[in-house]
């Protein structure tokens, strides 16, 4: 069993996985990643990093299953109410009002901020003006939130909480069914929604949204990385379209903030600037 794993090797392994699999984690935040990438590694039976590092440059690792194991599943539904109450009472409604919203919400792990965006959308009436689309590294995590997700009941408490105080209008139970322990999302709720597999700096295809939601991500990238992705994000976004990330981040440091108008700085949500 590995019980600890150094900077250079840690290096070594991103170093690998990118010339393998055009992955590059070289801007996240090492702790974290290395938390995961130690139990992936125990968990397949490693006793030996450079032995690890070996398959993934002869591709023999299950890559999918890392990628799915390396994300972190950064929020829980409704995370934040007041952010989603934000969202609720100042912009979903202007900004659907035309029936051709688009809103992205990239770099997806576990779903919650879907289920969430849309069960507000629904309780607003308003799903049938929206089309979102959802982008993640991992194939696996993504399939499974099409089927509703797997959500433990203990996240479902968290969320039932949160739900409470953003005041919605039934209880979160009403969207979710339980089986064998696990609480399982209404699928019907994410109809409007297309799925990809993508790498957020990456992606080029996606563009034209009004909305884009990106909350609790920032905090696990270094400032090369955030600088990237929120031009990335600016990018994708209408003249005058919303990015909207949540009280934990902020871009106050990026040097892609001259393309934005603060527009509510408790829950850092921003504007495109036209022209």
């Amino acid at each position: 069993m590995i019980n600890n794993i150094g900077i250079v090797d840690t290096r070594k392994v991103i170093k690998a996985i990118n010339e393998t699999y055009n992955y590059d984690f070289n801007d996240y935040a090492l702790t974290s990643f290395k938390h995961r990438l130690i139990q992936f590694i125990n968990n397949n039976n490693y006793n030996n990093i450079e032995n690890f590092i070996q398959d993934i440059l002869k591709n023999e690792i299950n890559f999918e299953d890392f990628i799915d194991k390396i994300l972190i599943d950064t929020t829980e539904m409704f995370r934040t109410p007041s952010f989603w109450r934000e969202l609720r009472d100042k912009y979903l409604p202007k900004l659907a009002s035309n029936r051709d919203l688009k809103i992205w919400i990239p770099h997806v792990t576990s779903g919650d901020d879907l289920f969430t965006l849309e069960i507000i959308l629904f309780e607003l009436g308003l799903s049938n003006n929206v089309h979102i689309t959802v982008t993640g590294m991992s194939e696996k995590k993504l399939e499974l939130i099409k089927k509703g997700g797997e959500y433990s009941l203990k996240k479902m408490e968290v969320g039932e909480a949160n739900y409470k105080r953003y005041a919605g209008k039934f209880q979160l139970s009403n969207y979710y069914a339980v089986k064998n322990n696990y609480a399982y999302l209404d699928t019907s709720l994410i109809k409007n929604v297309s799925f990809k597999k993508g790498i957020i700096t990456q992606d080029k295809s996606t563009s034209g949204f009004k909305l884009i939601i990106f909350q609790n991500h920032m905090i696990y990238f270094n400032q090369s990385l955030q600088d990237k992705v929120a031009i990335t994000l600016i990018d994708n976004l209408v003249p005058a379209g919303i990015l909207a990330l949540g009280s934990g981040e902020t871009l106050e440091y990026s040097s892609a903030m001259n393309k934005l108008q603060v527009i509510d700085k408790l829950e850092k949500i921003y504007k495109k600037k036209i022209g």
